[in-house]
């Protein structure tokens, strides 16, 4: 694919266009896709930035990765705000595993903010990689800025063994398989209150973890809608966890869409494993 012909070599420009009123919040983390398309579809990667604003001036950074291996990279960026405009420079990666052989293209992007939604919206182009899209969500889940943690698939029978044990598991995931929503929608079945019980009776015994909840979706359809739905499925699930008593402070969501699929999306019962939120534990 194109766009990961990175090695972290170039520098980016983020233009982010927005109407700037007292309530605007850029300050904080941001977290979604960037699309690029390819032939008669598009790749989706998981994409994110942070944004810090003092006055007229903005600093942060951004973080890249390719799913499902380890290879990512953690930029600086700086700018300024001017004339309803935020233009961000990269200027330096700060740290990097990159995939070899291959290095980053040169991006410029313009993004507007929906106040209602807290999103970020718009497109990036590129002299070497062609021209896309990017749509990013305010995250509560601090910016990773340490290595990818490498997956490990348990169930929750599975992953309270471990933890009887005081086994390692940071970064190990449940595949929520029994949770299911109405098509197209955010809205959770009421056949998924058994599984759904059992994530809630596990956090409640083991108060000290803290869990990041990941939407995901498969190929089909739009980008930009099936980041919006996966991301609104992890928040129906973190605000389900909210309104059975577990603490705030524990639970981050994010949502992926369709850029980090586990089966092919060829077949429909790989199409199906897609189709899925995650609990991955960040801290135990």
């Amino acid at each position: 694919m194109i766009l990961f012909r990175f090695m972290f070599s170039f520098m980016a420009i983020f233009i982010i266009t927005q109407t700037f009123g007292q309530n605007a919040q850029l300050e904080g983390n941001w977290q979604g896709i960037l699309i690029q398309p390819k032939g008669d579809s598009t790749e989706n990667y998981a994409y994110w930035i942070e944004i810090h604003q003092t006055g007229d001036s903005i600093k942060g950074y951004a973080r890249s990765e390719l799913a499902n291996t380890p290879f990512y990279a953690i930029i600086e960026l700086n700018g300024v705000l001017l004339n309803d405009k935020i233009t961000f420079f990269q200027t330096k990666i700060k740290v990097s595993n990159n995939r070899p052989k291959y290095t980053w293209c040169i991006i410029q992007g313009n993004l507007i903010l929906n106040k209602i939604d807290y999103s970020l919206k718009g497109t990036w182009t590129s002299s070497t990689c062609g021209s896309g899209s990017i749509l990013l969500y305010k995250s509560l889940k601090q910016l990773n800025m340490g290595t990818t943690l490498t997956t490990k698939y348990n169930n929750i029978n599975q992953l309270e063994e471990k933890l009887k044990i005081k086994e390692n598991i940071k970064g190990t995931k449940i595949v929520l398989s029994k949770v299911f929503f109405d098509v197209n929608k955010s809205t959770v079945s009421s056949i998924s209150a058994n599984e759904l019980s059992e994530i809630v009776a596990l956090l409640s015994k083991y108060q000290t973890l803290k869990v990041n909840i990941q939407g995901h979706t498969d190929n089909t359809g739009n980008d930009e809608l099936n980041m919006k739905l996966s991301y609104n499925r992890a928040k129906e699930i973190y605000n389900y966890l909210l309104n059975n008593k577990i603490d705030i402070s524990r639970l981050t969501y994010e949502g992926y869409g369709k850029s980090r699929p586990i089966s092919s999306n060829k077949t429909e019962t790989g199409k199906a494993k897609n189709r899925r939120v995650e609990i991955e534990i960040v801290q135990q």
